[in-house]
């Protein structure tokens, strides 16, 4: 009796030339489209964390938060009642955020529907636009006229708009 051997590749051959394939297609796409969904993604993430954050500190502090969107700079910064800047968490200077360059140079902030574009939250965390309570759902911010952050009346709760 003889072994007859054949030429060819093993299963595991396969299965491994596949995986690698697979690994550089998604790699390449992600590159082809770019980062923009990415960046988009994290931008709209990064808004609504410091929403909730501005909400918290005001109800930490039993102090006005304010947050001003700025659409003309392309950027939004928290201040306390006063006017004066609240300092970045990250120990760096003024919290304040910018679009258009650094961690997200593809995403600007396209439209706000508040008054002076100013969200404020009071010690019980109630939100404000600018010194009017909200009352009813409205949009907080826009983001590349695609990505829509609302804000519930009252209690303040930060959704994503559906599409």
């Amino acid at each position: 009796m003889s072994v007859r051997y054949e030429n060819g590749f093993t299963f595991i051959e396969v299965i491994v030339a596949v995986t690698i394939i697979g690994i550089l297609a998604a790699v390449a796409i992600i590159k082809m489209n770019g980062t923009t969904d990415v960046e988009l993604a994290a931008a709209t993430r990064k808004v609504i964390s410091d929403i909730q954050y501005a909400q918290d500190l005001a109800m930490t502090t039993g102090n006005h938060v304010k947050i001003q969107f700025d659409l003309d700079n392309n950027s939004y910064r928290l201040l306390w009642s006063n006017g004066t800047a609240v300092p970045n968490i990250m120990g760096s200077g003024d919290f304040i955020v910018h679009y258009g360059s650094g961690n997200f140079p593809h995403v600007s902030i396209t439209n706000t529907g508040l008054n002076q574009g100013i969200l404020a939250f009071d010690a019980i965390g109630q939100p404000y636009s600018d010194s009017n309570l909200i009352a009813s759902s409205i949009l907080v911010v826009e983001l590349n006229e695609e990505k829509k952050i609302d804000i519930t009346p009252y209690t303040g709760k930060v959704y994503l708009e559906s599409p």
